[in-house]
C-alpha cells in the first residue's frame, strides 16, 4: 500500500461524520470464504452482468466488486447488504435512495485489474478511479486526443521515464471528475484542465473547467499500491480524508 497516506483496516466502531470522506481498498482475488455470501447478496440484474464476462476471473473479480460495494455502504446505513437497491443516473452512474437521518449516502467505485477502490460520504458529489500504470497506451496519441492543451504542453515536457505514470494521473483524475459530475466519458475530456501542481506525490488540485463554480471540486491524487495511481474528486473543500483497507 502507498506510504502516504495512513491505509488501515476499518474499526469496529465505524463512523462518517458530515465533512469526511472514507476511501476504501480492496484486493478483489483474494482468496475468500465470504465470495459465495458476497455472490449471494447481489440483485439479478448484477448476477447478469457478471454472467456476460467471457472469463471466470473477470466474472469473480465483479462479483466480489460489487459484493464489496455493498458491503460498505450497509456498514454505514445499517441495512442488509442484498436489501440496497441501485438506480442509475443517465450515464450509468449508481446512487441508492436511502437516507439516515435525512441525509443522503454517496459513493463511487472503480477497479482494475485486480484492485477496486470506493469512495464514500454524505451529500458531496463524489467520483473515483484507478488505473494499472503498467499497461501499454500509447500516451502521446491518447493525451493528444483526449488532454487539455496545457496538460499536453506538461506531458511534453516531462523526461521519458516519468511520462507513463504522469499520463495515468492526469486520466484519473479527468475520469473522477466527470464521474463526479454523473457524466461518465460521455464528457469532454479536452474540455478541462487538471494539470495544476503535476506530482506523483499526493496533493491537492483544483479543476479548472471555464465554469464560475470550477474551485468547488477538490481533486486528491492517491496511490493505493505499487503500480497503481488513483485519484478521487469530491465536491468541496477542507474535508477529512480517512483511508481503510479491506482484507479478504
Amino acid at each position: 500500500m502507498d506510504d502516504n497516506h495512513p491505509w488501515q483496516l476499518y474499526p469496529h466502531n465505524l463512523s462518517l461524520l458530515k465533512n469526511y470522506v472514507h476511501v476504501w481498498c480492496v484486493h478483489l482475488d483474494s482468496s475468500t470464504s465470504q465470495f459465495k455470501t458476497l455472490e449471494h447478496s447481489l440483485s439479478s440484474d448484477e448476477i447478469v452482468r457478471a454472467n456476460r464476462f467471457y472469463f471466470q476471473k473477470d466474472r469473480d473479480r465483479f462479483i466480489v466488486a460489487r459484493g464489496m460495494l455493498r458491503l460498505i455502504l450497509s456498514r454505514y446505513l445499517y441495512i442488509d447488504p442484498g436489501h440496497l437497491r441501485f438506480c442509475y443516473g443517465k450515464y450509468g452512474k449508481p446512487y441508492i435512495t436511502t437516507e439516515l437521518n435525512d441525509s443522503t449516502l454517496c459513493f463511487n467505485m472503480s477497479h482494475s485489474h485486480e484492485f477496486a477502490l470506493y469512495g464514500v460520504t454524505w451529500d458531496r458529489p463524489i467520483g473515483i478511479d484507478v488505473e494499472d500504470v503498467s499497461q501499454k497506451v500509447d500516451v502521446q496519441n491518447i493525451s493528444e486526443r483526449f488532454f487539455s492543451s496545457t496538460e499536453n504542453k506538461i506531458l511534453a515536457l516531462l523526461p521519458a521515464e516519468r511520462k507513463q505514470e504522469a499520463f495515468f494521473r492526469l486520466w484519473t483524475r479527468k475520469e473522477a471528475y466527470l464521474k463526479a459530475r454523473g457524466e461518465g466519458l460521455s464528457g469532454q475530456l479536452d474540455q478541462f484542465d487538471t494539470s495544476s501542481f503535476l506530482d506523483l506525490d499526493s496533493n491537492v488540485v483544483t479543476i479548472n473547467d471555464g465554469s464560475i463554480g470550477r474551485s468547488h471540486w477538490a481533486v486528491i491524487d492517491l496511490v493505493p499500491r505499487s503500480n497503481f495511481v488513483g485519484a478521487i474528486v469530491i465536491k468541496g473543500f477542507n474535508l477529512n480524508i480517512e483511508f481503510w483497507e479491506e482484507r479478504l
